[in-house]
């Protein structure tokens, strides 16, 4: 059982529940905007996570798209190992700028940290369930820093023109 998950999953659950029964009005503008440019993007980061896993993680019929049996090492997984906890990341960070409230904040801090340490027993599991294949994947991917990926990608183009 991937414990750091689960509890991130329910500190974000809890975040949840809280923007939508607690409301703040001496909110700062500027951070409900800036909350407001994180949400899409989080969006985007899952969206394209799923539809990779779906089209290149070879599932077997009547599976989930979490059920891969290959390592996927394209699309959004050939920039990020997890764009998936990334993008919970990003949501726990734009609701702690949209709701401004302390209490979301606490719980919203503790849910990237929970998924942050629970992308570690992800990575643990991943290596068990693929072996040396995902152990190549981790050294070549980073875990969520969408920059060093992009970078990594771009260095990795000029190699070849």
């Amino acid at each position: 059982m991937r414990s750091f998950l689960f509890a991130g999953t329910v500190s974000m659950i809890i975040e949840t529940l809280l923007i939508i029964l607690l409301k703040d009005n001496d909110k700062l503008p500027i951070l409900d905007y800036i909350g407001a440019v994180i949400l899409p993007i989080a969006t985007v980061f899952w969206v394209m996570a799923a539809f990779t896993l779906q089209r290149k993680g070879k599932i077997q019929v009547g599976k989930s798209y979490m059920c891969t049996t290959v390592v996927v090492n394209s699309g959004i997984y050939g920039v990020i190992r997890h764009p998936q906890f990334l993008a919970f990341i990003l949501y726990s960070m734009g609701f702690i700028f949209i709701s401004q409230i302390w209490l979301v904040g606490f719980f919203g801090v503790s849910s990237v940290v929970f998924i942050y340490l629970g992308i570690k027993e992800q990575d643990d599991y991943l290596i068990k369930k693929f072996g040396e294949n995902y152990a190549r994947y981790m050294k070549r991917i980073p875990r969520i820093n969408i920059f060093l990926g992009l970078i990594k990608v771009f260095q990795n183009k000029k190699k070849y023109v």
